[in-house]
């Protein structure tokens, strides 16, 4: 009698449980940005400036066709002795190098500026090497600056 009046009880507690779900909802923002960013070296010799050891810098974005690597027109020197000055566009030679977007190439040329897209989300590394012409060279410290940006598509 005991163990049947046990089991109606429990039975009757298992038909009053209620449950519910309780959720936490949120939502993660697109995001891209630089990390690892090695600037590169120049060799300047005459009216020449070329790389002698390339930069390299990783883009993360968590965006799958949301944002594209932006590698700008460049036509000045950031610091340049004297009068010396850029002749002529800067020559870029921009490169996706490992990461999740392998294999994609970047599209433009040196007049305009080079763009490569992100599909894929995650990192990827990048290199970059340059080459300028010197107008009116002088002796003295020169710097190329390329402002390289991961913007939205």
């Amino acid at each position: 009698m005991k163990k049947t009046t046990i089991a109606i009880a429990l039975s009757a507690c298992a038909l009053m449980a209620n449950a519910e779900d309780v959720d936490f909802v949120g939502t993660a923002g697109a995001a891209c940005g630089f990390t690892n960013v090695v600037d590169g070296t120049l060799n300047v010799i005459g009216t020449s400036a070329t790389t002698a050891t390339g930069a390299t810098y990783d883009v993360t974005n968590n965006d799958p066709n949301g944002f594209k690597v932006v590698v700008p027109q460049v036509t000045t020197f950031a610091v340049a002795p004297g009068s010396a000055t850029m002749s002529g566009n800067l020559t870029q030679t921009p490169a996706l190098a490992s990461g999740a977007n392998f294999g994609v190439a970047f599209t433009g040329n040196d007049a305009t500026g080079y763009e490569a897209d992100l599909a894929a989300v995650g990192v990827d590394s990048f290199t970059l090497s340059v080459a300028a012409t010197i107008a009116n060279p002088e002796s003295g410290s020169y710097t190329i600056r390329v402002p390289v940006t991961c913007v939205a598509q």
